[in-house]
């Protein structure tokens, strides 16, 4: 669980890591599932609106050298008004996301790039105008790099 407090929004984030290996750990399988609730303040009209976001990433990646691994990621990000669970939640927007990864890890610490483009899959079940041009989320990152680093303490 991550809470998350700025000047006007508030957000709880709960995530659920999956992985399977395989082949002697040079094959791993991942699946991860995050779900955020967020509350955003409204000033005008003094209230706070209830939003939900839902994550669902898969991964496959293959340890070619010592410490080294190269695979894929697919991403499926989906917005929601109001919170699953709790309010009358309506679907809004879905992107799709692919691309390579590489990671080395060591005893003591480990990092990870990847390059994610969006795929002109994204759905719009709220029938927002606008949301969608030419199959992509508009105001989503068409590219996204990622560079993530974790150090053992």
């Amino acid at each position: 669980m991550e809470p998350a407090i700025s000047a006007g929004e508030r957000a709880l984030e709960g995530k659920l890591l999956l992985q399977k290996s395989f082949l002697h750990d040079r094959l791993v399988l991942a699946a991860n599932v995050n779900l955020e609730y967020v509350w955003a303040h409204d000033v005008a009209a003094r209230l706070w609106d209830h939003e939900t976001n839902l994550e669902l990433y898969l991964g496959a990646s293959y340890r070619f050298a010592p410490g080294w691994f190269g695979g894929a990621e697919i991403l499926n990000e989906n917005s929601y008004a109001g919170h699953i669970g709790f309010d009358a939640a309506h679907a809004q927007t879905s992107a799709f996301y692919i691309g390579p990864a590489l990671h080395y890890a060591s005893q003591r610490w480990w990092a990870t790039l990847a390059v994610y483009e969006q795929l002109p899959w994204a759905g719009n079940p709220a029938h927002l105008a606008g949301a969608i041009s030419h199959g992509l989320v508009v105001g989503a990152e068409r590219l996204r790099v990622r560079f993530r680093l974790g150090i053992d303490l």
